[in-house]
């Protein structure tokens, strides 16, 4: 008889950000409770953006587009080491990171909220795509993301539209 892993858990946070507790992501679902995702957004050379497509059976948003990497923040992570830990996860890379902002996502589904914080980065590669997190990628100049986004809206995730105009708002 195998014996399965304990469930992860997460970061749980009240309306304001503030950590109050952890739990797994049935629990989150099922009671409820706010948490914290990361977004990475990684660009080539080129300053090409990677987006990549959600596999099909994925409970949210599958078959849509998001950030190169991205996930929930783990108990006893901070965002920043949360993002880092999903470039390895999702991508097998890890650069370092600028925090672009945060932005707040109600999520529909499971009536909560989600807290995120948005980092960017550089690389050429290689990347190693989890296939249960990415089932494609592609590198993307940012005017043409804006019309496919604006002209195909429901390719996209919801938090990722969001991160992105996050981005495109930024002055820097």
């Amino acid at each position: 008889m195998k014996m399965s892993e304990p469930e992860e858990l997460l970061t749980v946070v009240d309306d304001n950000d503030n950590v109050i507790g952890e739990a797994t992501k049935k629990e989150i679902r099922t009671k409820v409770l706010n948490h914290r995702s990361v977004h990475i957004f990684i660009f080539n050379g080129n300053g090409e953006l990677m987006i990549c497509k959600r596999p099909h059976f994925k409970q949210a948003y599958p078959n849509q587009y998001t950030s190169s990497a991205g996930g929930k923040v783990s108990a006893g992570e901070n965002y920043e080491e949360s993002a880092h830990r999903e470039l390895e996860e999702e991508l097998g890379i890890d650069v370092e990171l600028k925090k672009i902002g945060s932005y707040i996502n109600y999520h529909e589904v499971a009536n909560n909220r989600v807290f995120h914080q948005l980092f960017m980065g550089e690389s050429e590669g290689p990347y190693v795509p989890d296939p249960n997190e990415i089932e494609q990628y592609e590198f993307v100049k940012l005017d043409e993301l804006e019309q496919r986004v604006k002209n195909k809206k429901n390719d996209f995730a919801e938090p990722f539209i969001k991160a992105l105009k996050l981005y495109q708002s930024r002055n820097d």
